[in-house]
């Protein structure tokens, strides 16, 4: 993305999984106008499907019911989806609520019966016996230390009120006590059976994704004149909310900061290999080592200088020190890392981003999926990248523009297809 237009490109693989193993098809659409007549467009990943329903047939029937509308800025055009998606009633009726909310309590509930099977078999294993006091200890240990993990999530801003959070509690509250009775039949836990119910609600209502769709909303609002990304995760619909959340790191508004932007989603490693000059993983494992290397070294010259430490005050005092020159040293490391990262592989390759036509853009952005897939294909890993790949540019002037696209029919033997696009938009 730079100042001119902001270039979109992706694959068409999509991964299935049954009873055989995982399966790739490579004939997903994952990049789609979001208006017929306006800048901007959608591009979703991860999960194809929402609660059932594929991602491509409720971007397009929201297509269909937002005809001439237009919005101020990309982030409303985005805030209107999610509200016209909670409208559906017909289509997320309270069954298929209720559906969704069960396998997800069934799947967190299951975290916690599955590390008090472990503990309960180390236990039998070593004392070849287990009664229902001890397992309810065990229980509580279990449940005690999920919580520590779970409850400190932050609440999601849809549930900033307490009525609300209280309408989410209520309705959780009779589909959680089968729940629980499923997931952990005859155990002897009734007495934590309002700690379950608030462990459940408070995870799905806290600002982390389960199985979830990414939504990249992408081109210019009515006001915005240069173009905006704005990227959000969505997994589901329960109790009068639709459950989405930002991500902020994946979003820029050339608006604001009218720099040159490469935004990599979902499977990301290859384009921050090329951009940053090392891999992510190497680079924080070679952090990691040289920090508990200068531990090392620390700990070292503290033990042989102990006999130097008049007292335990003294052993404490060379001991803070020690521990804030590691600190200071592997910071330093870190940092000198991040500079010489920025200026001899970012920043050249934004400053060229910068200035680029808007051909060229959608060329990058290809290339950087094609380099994701290559990448793939000869490390003989499932080929989750892959297929044809559809590539737009977006520009105030010029809208939304197909670069390359690919169609499931000949084009040539479907001009009704075509003809029909615009069918039912009032003097079209």
């Amino acid at each position: 993305m730079n100042r001119n237009a902001v270039a979109l490109a992706t694959d068409s693989a999509v991964t299935t999984r049954n009873s055989q193993g995982v399966k790739v098809h490579n004939s997903a659409n994952k990049l789609f106008t979001l208006s017929k007549y306006y800048p901007v467009g959608i591009m979703i990943y991860s999960s194809a499907d929402f609660m059932g329903y594929p991602w491509e047939t409720l971007i397009k029937v929201f297509r269909g019911w937002l005809r001439k509308q237009s919005f101020p800025t990309v982030d409303e055009y985005a805030q209107s989806f999610f509200d016209f998606l909670l409208s559906q009633a017909s289509v997320f009726t309270s069954e298929r609520q209720t559906d969704w909310f069960r396998v997800q309590a069934v799947r967190i509930l299951n975290v916690l019966n599955d590390r008090l099977a472990e503990v309960v078999r180390a236990h039998i294993d070593q004392h070849g016996v287990i009664d229902d006091e001890t397992v309810q200890t065990l229980f509580e240990q279990a449940l005690t230390e999920l919580e520590g993990v779970l409850l400190s999530k932050e609440i999601l801003p849809l549930y900033a009120e307490a009525t609300d959070r209280n309408q989410f509690e209520t309705a959780a509250s009779e589909i959680l006590d089968q729940v629980i009775a499923d997931v952990f039949q005859a155990l002897p836990i009734q007495l934590y059976l309002d700690r379950l119910k608030t462990l459940v609600s408070h995870r799905l209502m806290s600002d982390t994704a389960l199985d979830f769709t990414g939504l990249v909303f992408a081109g210019f609002g009515e006001n915005e004149m240069l173009p905006v990304v704005s990227s959000f995760w969505c997994d589901g619909v329960f109790a009068g909310r639709i459950r989405y959340g930002t991500y902020p790191k994946l979003s820029a508004n050339l608006n604001e900061s009218p720099n040159a932007w490469i935004i990599p989603f979902a499977q990301s490693d290859t384009v921050f290999r090329f951009l940053q000059g090392i891999d992510p993983v190497y680079k924080r494992e070679a952090q990691g080592h040289v920090q508990s290397l200068v531990s090392e070294v620390v700990q070292h010259v503290n033990t042989t200088n102990a006999h130097r430490y008049t007292g335990p005050e003294d052993k404490a005092q060379a001991e803070e020190a020690l521990q804030g020159l590691t600190a200071f040293e592997t910071s330093k490391l870190n940092e000198r890392l991040n500079v010489l990262e920025s200026q001899r592989f970012v920043a050249p390759v934004l400053d060229v981003i910068d200035s680029l036509p808007k051909d060229d853009l959608a060329a990058i952005a290809e290339s950087f999926v094609n380099l994701t897939s290559f990448q793939r294909k000869i490390l003989r890993e499932v080929e989750t990248v892959g297929g044809p790949i559809d590539a737009a540019v977006i520009s105030k002037g010029d809208g939304f523009v197909w670069i390359k696209r690919k169609h499931y029919f000949d084009k040539d033997l479907n001009p009704a297809f075509f003809a029909n696009y615009y069918q039912g938009d009032d003097n079209d």
